[in-house]
């Protein structure tokens, strides 16, 4: 679980400097994997996911939402 958390912010950290389509596949394909795990099966829906990054902590923390994806299917070309 460490290597993919790691792989999730790599891709992330790629979308904040150069958004490419590899990068935001990897990702859409785990968040409809992880929603998936979380609701009911066959659910027709669209999703969508933010990369926020926060800097400080306590009442200095600040968020920068550096990119928003399009929103996406839960289910992919039919796919279950």
């Amino acid at each position: 679980m460490r290597n993919e958390s790691l792989f999730v912010m790599s891709c992330a950290e790629r979308i904040a400097l150069h958004p490419t389509p590899h990068s935001i596949a990897q990702i859409r394909h785990r968040v409809r994997a992880d929603v998936k795990q979380l609701t009911a099966p066959r659910i027709k829906t669209n999703v969508q996911f933010r990369v926020v990054f926060v800097q400080g902590e306590g009442a200095g923390q600040s968020q920068e939402t550096v990119f928003t994806s399009d929103p996406f299917p839960l289910t992919e070309f039919g796919c279950p």
